[in-house]
C-alpha cells in the first residue's frame, strides 16, 4: 500500500508557491512530478522568480512517440544527461523538474556519466589529439566549418564546437595543450562574441547511446538473442556499421549491460506529485502499451517489450515508497495538512466598469498587514498598469525583477512580471494578476499571434489511429510522426491517413492548430492546422 504526506489546497496554477516554501524549509533536494513539459517550464519561470538564487534542474522525456521510427532530439538527449550529471556530483541542493513520462522511462547509469562527460576550462592542460578523438566518442560529428549542433571543427590550434545545450558554438584556442582562451562566437559570420574564460564548460554526450566496440558488440548479442531474423533488421546492419539509424533509442537497453532511473539519481530527494499523478501515470503506461502492441500487430516485430525500456506500475509504486512522498491536492482536505493559500477574489469583473474606489479601497486595507505583488503577463502590460494606478488612484508602484527585491516592510505595493495564473493570497502576500485588477489581461485584448507553439507532449496525447477532423481536408487517422528529409534537412512530420490510403506528411515546425475532443466519438478536431 502506498503511503506518502496529503497536502491539500494546492490549486491548479499554484504549485510553484509549495514548491518553493518546502525547498526553503527543508533544506534538501527536492523533485516534482508535473503534469508534461508545458507545465514544467511554466512552473520552472515562477520558482525563478520566488527563488532566484536556487538551483533548478529539467529532466524531460524523450520528445517522440514511443516506438516510433524517429528519434529524440539532440538537445534533449544533452540536457538529460546534463541533469543527471548535476546529480551524480551532488555539489548542492536542487529543485528538479520533470514530468510522468520521464520517470517511467530507463536511461544511462552513473558509470555512464563518470566515464562521458568532459570539465574544460582557461588554463586547463588537455592533450589535444586526444580531446578530438574524445569529441567523436560523444557523439559529436567532425566537419569543415561548425553550422549545426553537434558539430565539431579543427582549425590549426583551435576547435570549435556546437554543445547542444548552449545557444552559440564555442571557441577553444589552445598553446600546446593548455586552453589558452576559450569563446563564444556567431555560427553564421563565425566571429568571436565574448570571452568565457572564467566560465567552466560541460561537453556532455550528444546522445545516451554511444558507440563503440563495446557498445556495439553488445548490442549485436542482444539483438540475436532477441530476433531470429535479425539479419532481415536495418537496425542490426546499420549499427554493427557504426551508424544511428533513427528511432534506434528503443533499442537503449541493447547497448548497456544495465540501465537506471531517476529514482536512483535522486536517491535521498523528497518527491512531490501532482494532484492527478497516478491517473496521469496509468495513462501514460497503457499508452506505452498500446503503441507497442500496435507495431507487433502491423508485424514490426523488431521492437523490445516495454519492461526493458519503462518502469512499470508496480517498479515506481516500489520506489516511491522509500521516499518521503508528497501527494498534492486541489482541495481542502480533513486528513492531513492545507497549505496556507487562498484564491483571492477579482477585484474588477470584465461586465462592468472597472471601480477604482473599490481597487483603492483594497490597497488600503491591506497594505497595512500584507506585501502586494502585481504580477503581469508582460514588461509592456508593467509599464501600462503602472501608469493606471498612478493616474486613477495615484499609488505608486514598485517595478522589482524577482522575490530578491522584496523588503520585509509592508505598507509597499511591487509590481513585476510572473505570470500566474490565479491570484492568491499566501502567507504574508498578495499576488494579484491583471485578470483580478481588471477582469482581463492586457495581452489577451492584442491580437494572438497566428502561429502557435506545439509540445510533443500533445502530440503525445494522440494515439495511433486516432480520428482526426482536417479543416480542409475532413477526416483522417493519426498514423505517428516520421522523420523526413526536404530541403537538405530532417524534419519531424505528422503523418495523416485520408480514406484511399491517401497520406498528408506535415512538419511539426510549421503547425498551426487548437486541439478540440468531441465527446461524443473521442475525435478530435483539428480547428487549424497548417
Amino acid at each position: 500500500m502506498f503511503k506518502s504526506n496529503l497536502i491539500g489546497s494546492i490549486y491548479k496554477g499554484t504549485e510553484h508557491f509549495y514548491i518553493a516554501e518546502h525547498f526553503t524549509k527543508e533544506k534538501k533536494s527536492i523533485i516534482f512530478i508535473a503534469k508534461d513539459d508545458h507545465e514544467i517550464f511554466k512552473i520552472k519561470e515562477k520558482i525563478e522568480w520566488l527563488l532566484p538564487k536556487s538551483k533548478i534542474l529539467i529532466f524531460r522525456s524523450w520528445d517522440q512517440i514511443p516506438y516510433d521510427k524517429v528519434s529524440p532530439t539532440k538537445e534533449i538527449q544533452s540536457e538529460r544527461i546534463k541533469t543527471l550529471y548535476e546529480l551524480f556530483l551532488k555539489n548542492t541542493n536542487f529543485i528538479v523538474l520533470t514530468s510522468i513520462n520521464a520517470i517511467i522511462q530507463k536511461t544511462v547509469d552513473e558509470i555512464f556519466i563518470k566515464n562521458n562527460v568532459i570539465e574544460i576550462n582557461r588554463k586547463k592542460k588537455l592533450n589535444f589529439n586526444t580531446l578530438i578523438h574524445q569529441f567523436i566518442s560523444l557523439g559529436y560529428q567532425r566537419t569543415s566549418i561548425v553550422r549545426e549542433k553537434s558539430e565539431f571543427a579543427v582549425r590549426g590550434n583551435i576547435i570549435d564546437i556546437y554543445l547542444t545545450n548552449r545557444n552559440n558554438p564555442i571557441r577553444l584556442d589552445f598553446f600546446d595543450n593548455t586552453i589558452e582562451s576559450i569563446k563564444e562566437f556567431d555560427f553564421l559570420t563565425q566571429k568571436s562574441l565574448k570571452e568565457l574564460s572564467l566560465e567552466k564548460i560541460i561537453i556532455n554526450p550528444s546522445s545516451e547511446i554511444l558507440l563503440s566496440e563495446k557498445t556495439i558488440g553488445l548490442f549485436r548479442e542482444n539483438f540475436r538473442v532477441s530476433f531470429l531474423d535479425y539479419r532481415k533488421s536495418e537496425y542490426y546492419h546499420s549499427i554493427s556499421e557504426g551508424a544511428l539509424s533513427p528511432g534506434i533509442e528503443q533499442f537503449l537497453p541493447y547497448f548497456y549491460t544495465k540501465l537506471s532511473n531517476l529514482f536512483l539519481y535522486c536517491s535521498n530527494f523528497d518527491f512531490l506529485l501532482n494532484c492527478n499523478f497516478f491517473e496521469l501515470l496509468e495513462t501514460r503506461l497503457e499508452n506505452i502499451n498500446d503503441f507497442y502492441q500496435a507495431r507487433i500487430n502491423e508485424l514490426d516485430i523488431y521492437n523490445i517489450c516495454p519492461e526493458k525500456l519503462y518502469l512499470n506500475y508496480d517498479n515506481i509504486l516500489n520506489y516511491l515508497n522509500k521516499k518521503r512522498v508528497y501527494q498534492f491536492n486541489n482541495f481542502s482536505i480533513q486528513n492531513g495538512k492545507n497549505f496556507d493559500l487562498k484564491i483571492q477574489p477579482n477585484l474588477s469583473s470584465i461586465k462592468k466598469e472597472i471601480d477604482f474606489n473599490f481597487i483603492k479601497k483594497f490597497f488600503e486595507i491591506n497594505i497595512i498587514n500584507k506585501i502586494i505583488i502585481i504580477c503581469t503577463q508582460t514588461h509592456g502590460s508593467l509599464l501600462r498598469i503602472k501608469k493606471i494606478l498612478l493616474d486613477n488612484i495615484s499609488l505608486e508602484t514598485i517595478e522589482i525583477s524577482s522575490s530578491a527585491n522584496l523588503k520585509i516592510n509592508k505598507g509597499i505595493v511591487y509590481i513585476t512580471v510572473l505570470k500566474i495564473e490565479e491570484a492568491v493570497n499566501c502567507k504574508e502576500k498578495i499576488y494579484l494578476n491583471e485578470k483580478s485588477l481588471f477582469g482581463y489581461n492586457f495581452t489577451s485584448l492584442s491580437k494572438k499571434p497566428k502561429h502557435k507553439e506545439v509540445f510533443f507532449e500533445e502530440i503525445n496525447k494522440f494515439t495511433l489511429g486516432t480520428n482526426l477532423v482536417h479543416i480542409e481536408y475532413g477526416f483522417c487517422k493519426f498514423i505517428g510522426v516520421k522523420k523526413l528529409s526536404f530541403n537538405d534537412s530532417l524534419h519531424d512530420c505528422i503523418e495523416l491517413e485520408f480514406a484511399d490510403n491517401e497520406k498528408l506528411f506535415l512538419p511539426v515546425e510549421n503547425l498551426n492548430f487548437i486541439s478540440r475532443y468531441s465527446n461524443e466519438d473521442n475525435s478530435v478536431v483539428l480547428d487549424k492546422l497548417g
